[in-house]
């Protein structure tokens, strides 16, 4: 962690704290309450909490639901609402023993009865295998049967959604779901929809009670806006990133402090398989060799990250150093994939055509995430003109752009991120070209659909041997790389600004739950 040491700015040593987005988190009077706001970029509409539903920010299940088994540091899979469990030597049968000490936020109890409620709500078509069986051993004991093995099922239960557990008195009688009410550190003391949702410590925790008395997550879509927020003290921690642009400004602030932990994000291109121009797998390679990515994430990044090669970071369990070496920045290649496709500038327009076709294509992109999405779409736009290819940039709202990747398809190109930690590689491998059905409806995979790579992910995700599991994954990862199904961009460097009143920063073991709430204290 850098810090900057400093005394606070004496209009906020005045300010009164209030939860207006125009007043500053900063400075609290002694024996105030300490209260914490912090940044999200969207998704701050506790209506729509469900434990099954994944609509809103990560962070909202992660502080208020609990699993059975949580992600720890280092992906060692550790007791939560399970506090231990055994898996059957043929692997299809998991015995979970329940805490007999955990409620819920409106103090109802939870036992194994309210388990198998929530395990029937539950999409269990998302998980590796099929469940077979939900059994009630006992009052704290429950045992779930699979229909096969499958390594990631321990893992995939881990994650913030839809295996969370809410109390039954979270859904009305006819079993809709209607306010969030879980195990966890935090309870909604109240919020405004898509502005902000304020958290408090639930009074029934079996564990440490939080240092803090309340957590603000406050909804900011615009990246500069973010910026002037933390500057301004209104905000005391940004979860979502800043523009880059803003780096020497923040650095310069004696009231900032950068938080930076390891990242295991990749950002990509997806290349519509639709599109005929791009079922050519001449014009993705060139789309490839094209590419400057040292210089994007030098020049433009201000070197907050890594130029990629393949398209997960290299931190990703089963991706060797030796596998999916990736495409270097070679615009002659990248020309003569083109030239080999058939295309060529026959009317000097700069770009190359064939058939009478201009090969110019669409690149969609969003900011409410990510804000230096616009930059780096415009510096690819500049690079792809070099060799002939013409891009057009569209910059859509965060539901626009969701939209267009799982549901109508109205991209040619569109940039992505990779999922992070308990997710990779299993998880988002599996549900970017695994044609199950599983999210968009038909036979065919959201990045690419290729039924060789689908059969090698069906292997991989069953085997129980670790050996033939590291072979099939290199196989895996090498075979998305020779056939360009994407085009890895960059792995962002990665960083929570904060204010230096804010006490134990600690990096929590997934990038969804984003810090360790209950370690953070303030002065």
């Amino acid at each position: 962690m850098r810090r900057k040491k400093g005394m606070l700015m004496a209009a906020m040593l005045a300010a009164s704290l209030t939860v207006s987005v125009l007043s500053p988190a900063g400075v609290q009077a002694e024996d105030a309450e300490k209260v914490v706001t912090a940044l999200v970029g969207k998704g701050l509409d506790p209506t729509l909490g469900d434990t099954i539903v994944a609509s809103q920010d990560m962070r909202l299940y992660e502080m208020i639901y609990e699993p059975l088994v949580k992600y720890g540091n280092g992906g060692e899979i550790e007791p939560a609402l399970a506090e231990s469990w055994e898996i059957s030597e043929d692997g299809k049968t998991y015995t979970f023993h329940l805490r007999k000490d955990a409620k819920f936020s409106d103090g109802s109890d939870f036992n194994a009865d309210v388990a198998l409620m929530n395990i029937n709500r539950w999409a269990w078509d998302g998980l590796s295998a099929p469940l077979v069986e939900a059994n009630k051993i006992d009052d704290y004991t429950i045992e779930l049967v699979f229909e096969n093995a499958a390594y990631p099922i321990i893992i995939e239960l881990t994650y913030p959604r839809p295996y969370r557990m809410l109390a039954e008195s979270a859904l009305d009688e006819d079993g809709n779901f209607k306010e969030m009410i879980g195990t966890g550190e935090w309870m909604i003391e109240s919020y405004e929809t898509d502005q902000e949702v304020v958290l408090v410590p639930n009074p029934y925790y079996y564990g440490d009670a939080p240092k803090v008395d309340k957590v603000i997550l406050k909804q900011v879509a615009d990246g500069q806006s973010r910026c002037m927020a933390m500057q301004s003290g209104e905000a005391d921690i940004s979860l979502v990133d800043l523009p880059t642009e803003n780096k020497a400004v923040i650095d310069a602030d004696e009231n900032l402090a950068t938080f930076e932990f390891e990242g295991k994000q990749s950002f990509f291109l997806i290349q519509n398989e639709e599109n005929e121009m791009l079922q050519d797998i001449n014009v993705r390679k060139a789309l490839n060799y094209a590419v400057d990515k040292q210089t994007l994430v030098e020049s433009l990044l201000d070197g907050q990250g890594e130029a990629a090669t393949s398209l997960m970071t290299r931190n990703t369990p089963y991706l060797e150093e030796s596998a999916a070496p990736g495409y270097e920045y070679d615009p002659e290649k990248a020309k003569d994939c083109l030239a080999e496709a058939g295309y060529e500038d026959t009317d000097g327009d700069g770009i190359v055509e064939k058939d009478g076709t201009p090969l110019i294509l669409g690149l969609m992109f969003q900011t409410a995430e990510f804000s230096e999405w616009k930059g780096v779409c415009e510096f690819l736009q500049a690079e792809y003109a070099k060799i002939g290819i013409g891009i057009e940039l569209n910059s859509v709202d965060d539901g626009t752009y969701y939209d267009a990747i799982w549901d109508t398809r109205d991209f040619d190109l569109i940039i992505y991120r990779s999922y992070d930690d308990s997710w990779n590689p299993h998880g988002f491998i599996k549900s970017m070209f695994y044609d199950d059905k599983q999210f968009i409806g038909s036979n065919r995979g959201v990045l690419w659909t290729d039924p060789e790579l689908s059969e090698k992910i069906g292997e991989v995700i069953v085997s129980t041997d670790e050996t033939e599991r590291q072979t099939l994954w290199t196989e895996i990862f090498n075979y998305i790389d020779e056939n360009a199904y994407t085009v890895p961009l960059y792995y962002p460097a990665k960083s929570y600004v904060h204010n230096v009143r804010l006490k134990n920063v600690v990096q929590a073991p997934t990038a969804y739950e984003s810090v360790e709430w209950n370690l953070l204290d303030v002065e």
